[in-house]
């Protein structure tokens, strides 16, 4: 029996449907998502805190577009959760100002990603979206044994002004299932690191520091998947919020 072949993530069109495959699905179904993972406060100096958890819940559907970019339109809800039990939270206790403060969910969308080989982009103008299809560039990709894993790289254009806004997501998958051409969705794994300025709730004016975010996700088996507690914390903020995004 001949092996199906590889895709070669090095040529644009073959990279960007198996980036695709492995976000989400090429065959016009919903994907639901789950995120979980920590939160740090990143001090100055001596080692990070451990602040939160973060629980997170995405649905999105991908389609193709004529000009050969992928559109996903996502809606995402994050809750944070107690540091040591995972519980969510809707008030935490801020260990450097002494104050309690109300934790409002993070909602996204519903938006659309323009999706390329070389990059992801939020709302493009028609110009930056032609340079973006347009460049023979892939992004970073490695491959160890069966496992290739594609790194995205979000966030604002670098500004010195600005603090570090950075977010860094890594999607890994098996060869074999990307050689796979009947699966229109492959089974893959999401690692997720951020540095960001503290959230505006927190209260931090100006102490020194920033938030670290290490998350872990993948796609789970439709919404009947997603634990009970972030669905309804889902709802409860948002009401209509799955059928709204998953229409």
């Amino acid at each position: 029996m001949v092996a199906a072949p590889e895709p070669d993530l090095d040529d644009p069109a073959q990279h960007l449907r198996a980036y695709v495959r492995m976000r989400g699905a090429t065959d016009d179904r919903v994907v639901v998502d789950v995120t979980q993972g920590l939160v740090y406060a990143l001090l100055p100096s001596g080692r990070p805190r451990l602040l939160l958890q973060s629980r997170g819940l995405q649905i999105a559907r991908y389609r193709e577009a004529p000009d050969g970019a992928w559109v996903c339109r996502s809606s995402y809800f994050g809750s944070f959760a107690d540091a040591a039990t995972g519980a969510l939270v809707e008030a935490w206790d801020n260990p450097f100002t002494g104050q309690r403060d109300e934790v409002p969910p993070t909602l996204y969308g519903p938006m659309d990603y323009v999706l390329t080989a070389s990059r992801t982009l939020v709302n493009p103008t028609p110009a930056q979206r032609a340079q973006a299809l347009a460049a023979r560039a892939v992004r970073r990709w490695t491959r160890i044994g069966d496992l290739v894993t594609i790194v995205d790289e979000l966030g604002p254009p670098d500004d010195p002004a600005r603090p570090p806004d950075l977010d860094v997501v890594s999607l890994g998958a098996r060869v074999a299932d990307l050689a796979d051409g009947s699966l229109a969705s492959v089974p893959a794994q999401m690692a997720f690191g951020a540095v960001e300025p503290w959230r505006d709730w927190m209260r931090m004016g100006t102490r020194p520091g920033m938030l670290l975010w290490h998350l872990q996700g993948t796609k789970v088996d439709g919404i009947d998947a997603v634990p009970p507690d972030l669905l309804r914390a889902a709802e409860a903020r948002r009401p209509g919020f799955v059928a709204q995004a998953s229409a």
